[in-house]
């Protein structure tokens, strides 16, 4: 896809077209989904992605269209990926509690 394209499609979405941010999903989906997979060592990835996409969606007004949507997606998939992981390091004993 054009960067124009690309851009058309964005602005579209920012306007409340969910058939352009479906668009926009479906160019970027196996890209999102693959690096979900190698950050996440395929724990997660599909969680990882999906959340990726419902960011994106509600922060979606706020991008400013200096990048590709791909540049700002991926951004938003490495803070998600961070988050998971960061999640799966908390461990609570909770027998440790109790006593």
């Amino acid at each position: 896809m054009t960067f124009e394209a690309e851009q058309y499609l964005v602005q579209a979405a920012q306007s409340g077209n969910m058939l352009a941010f479906e668009k926009l999903y479906f160019e970027t989906k196996d890209f999102v989904l693959r690096m979900a997979g190698f950050m996440s060592r395929g724990h997660d990835a599909e969680d990882i992605a999906q959340e990726t996409y419902v960011r994106a969606l509600r922060s979606i007004s706020g991008f400013r269209r200096e990048c590709r949507f791909s540049t700002w997606l991926y951004r938003i998939l490495l803070n998600e990926a961070g988050r998971v992981r960061r999640r799966a390091h908390v461990h609570l004993d909770f027998e440790a509690v109790r006593e």
